[in-house]
């Protein structure tokens, strides 16, 4: 009987192990990104260099650099360099990510003064009271924590969202995760999917989260940027709720979390007294090149 409980455990499919995911990029570290982001329709691709470097004892920074914006819906930024001025500006001055040592993220440097090295890349023609708009839009608190925010969204996708997981391939993780935004406290419900191995990247393995945030909060949350950035009180009542998914994929090394490819795709549905949804959707891509 011993032997054949022994040959019927022999026959038995191996259990399947769960893969850590642990932060440890090599450090000084440079690296070419290329990011296409869609929204709404209008289509834009850079080229900009990471860096990360440490910053004391137990911290690091990851700084942007180099940025050049290479298409708009198809067009050459070459050709339209012009009229992009001001959305260049904007864009290449990204704050650098304070980290500490395990891939925590900890804010962003100085991130008043990453707005004022972007006003002073604003064209010299430019009219002074677009001028003074921009600076005052940039300089407003809902900004510079919008900033904040972005800033650690972005790192969560690459790595964030990843660090310390356990997943085995083929598995699928959920929770919900609290996070406040703004000043409010929101529900995130959240799942994991491991999705195996990445064709025709040995070593590294496709994950997918989707988060989903729904209810009053999300109304809330909506219409105290807009009120905040804007300078009015809230959305319109016509909208009675509002939804938020998000759909984040990515090709990562389990041992270092160094990241090959990331693919985020946003939406959020706002729907009027009336019953009809308002929608806008976001996706971005980044091509990492190691």
């Amino acid at each position: 009987m011993r032997s054949i409980c022994f040959l019927a455990l022999l026959l038995l499919p191996p259990a399947v192990l769960a893969e850590a995911f642990r932060f440890d990029w090599p450090v000084p570290a440079a690296v070419g990104v290329r990011a296409t982001v869609d929204k709404d329709g209008s289509v834009s691709t850079a080229h900009y260099r990471i860096a990360l470097a440490r910053a004391g004892k137990d911290e690091l920074a990851l700084t942007f650099d180099d940025f050049r914006l290479l298409e708009v819906d198809g067009r050459d930024a070459a050709a339209l360099a012009t009229e992009l001025a001001p959305l260049t500006a904007l864009t290449a001055t990204l704050p650098a990510l304070r980290l500490s040592g395990e891939g925590v993220f900890l804010g962003t440097s100085d991130p008043a003064a990453a707005v004022e090295q972007t006003l002073q890349l604003l064209p010299p023609d430019m009219p002074q009271a677009t001028r003074e708009r921009i600076a005052k839009t940039l300089h407003s608190p809902a900004m510079l924590e919008l900033m904040q925010q972005k800033s650690g969204e972005l790192w969560n996708a690459w790595v964030g969202a990843w660090n310390g997981l356990e997943i085995a391939p083929g598995n699928t993780l959920h929770g919900q995760m609290p996070v406040t935004v703004l000043g409010r406290e929101l529900t995130r419900h959240v799942s994991i999917e491991h999705l195996g191995e990445a064709v025709g990247f040995p070593g590294s393995m496709r994950l997918r989260m989707t988060t989903v945030v729904e209810g009053p909060e999300v109304l809330a949350l909506v219409g105290g940027l807009v009120g905040q950035v804007a300078g009015k009180d809230g959305l319109p009542q016509a909208f009675d709720s509002a939804r938020s998914h998000n759909v984040t994929e990515i090709v990562t090394r389990p041992s270092d979390l160094v990241p090959r490819y990331v693919e985020t795709v946003s939406e959020v549905v706002l729907r009027d007294g009336e019953g009809r949804a308002h929608t806008r959707r976001d996706s971005k891509e980044f091509w990492f090149e190691w």
